[in-house]
């Protein structure tokens, strides 16, 4: 029984040294002798994140209405960027940086959650309802 697993052991072994050669990529060379001499194009963007402007536009004040506030989050996928509070009336602006990838926000105001889309490198909230004329 030894012998046979000594004899699997240098088979299989056997097997993976004379593969190597077969998993070997072709090169590619750019003819960079060192790193200065690499190009990259002029449109590759480095960066990892990106600053957002976060808008919300608060409703309207009604006389004789207490002035209120809410809880404010804003994340992505359980990552969060911001939290605080916002007074419900007035318009809110806030830059967040985030990472580069993500094409929306989730805004948790109050107890409503929101998805706001990011575009131009801005997500608005309009808190006022639409009311439309039939």
């Amino acid at each position: 029984m030894l012998i046979i697993r000594a004899l699997s052991i240098f088979i299989f072994t056997s097997f993976l040294i004379s593969c190597e050669g077969f998993f070997k990529l072709p090169e590619q060379s750019t003819g960079a002798k060192n790193i200065d001499e690499l190009y990259v194009s002029h449109q590759f963007n480095w960066s990892t994140t990106k600053d957002v402007t976060v808008l919300i536009n608060g409703l309207i004040k009604r006389e004789g209405y207490p002035t209120q506030t809410a809880p404010l989050t804003i994340s992505h996928n359980n990552q969060k960027f911001y939290t605080g509070f916002h007074t419900l009336h007035e318009n809110y602006e806030i830059a967040v940086t985030i990472p580069v990838e993500i094409k929306s926000l989730k805004i948790l105001y109050g107890q409503t959650e929101y998805t706001v889309d990011i575009k131009d490198n801005q997500a608005i909230l309009t808190l006022t309802p639409v009311i439309t004329e039939e």
